[in-house]
């Protein structure tokens, strides 16, 4: 049953029940109400399973996205190893030949920056697209949260 349906469940037996006179306050049958509230607590831990897991899928993202980001550092520094590699070949078969070291260290120095910038661009799109998550599910807990607090302040009169 939803929770929303037993709050609204308890607010009939609340409505329903007798006066006393004399007073604001009222007579329930207390095992109707603990039904209801037995119930309640029974429902409850779907939002909170939920939230749970929300929270670990967050952290599964953030450490996906952390080892993504590590392996294309680790590739880009292979490959800019390599490239440098080749560039001191190069240089070592071309030493006469200033203007084509120069370019090869360029090139190398570029490839090295691009894979860099690529690898902080992944991260960067993996941290916006985790808070995007945490946003929504921040705002969902919210709205639970303050549904319920209406609820109790309904309750309290």
């Amino acid at each position: 049953m939803d929770i929303i349906k037993l709050i609204e469940e308890m607010e009939d037996v609340l409505d329903e029940a007798s006066a006393v006179p004399f007073s604001k306050k009222v007579m329930v049958e207390r095992e109707e109400l603990l039904a209801i509230l037995k119930d309640m607590r029974e429902n409850l831990p779907n939002e909170i399973k939920q939230a749970q897991w929300t929270n670990s899928e967050k952290n599964r993202i953030i450490d996906e996205a952390n080892k993504e980001s590590e392996n294309i550092r680790t590739q880009a520094y292979k490959e800019a190893e390599k490239i440098d590699q080749e560039a001191r070949t190069r240089f070592e078969t071309m030493i006469n030949e200033h203007d084509v070291t120069i370019a090869a260290q360029k090139k190398a120095e570029e490839i090295t920056s691009q894979a860099e910038n690529n690898a902080r661009l992944l991260k960067n799109q993996s941290i916006q697209y985790i808070d995007e998550m945490l946003e929504t599910t921040q705002e969902k807990l919210r709205s639970l949260v303050d549904e319920l607090e209406s609820n109790r302040n309904e309750l309290k009169g």
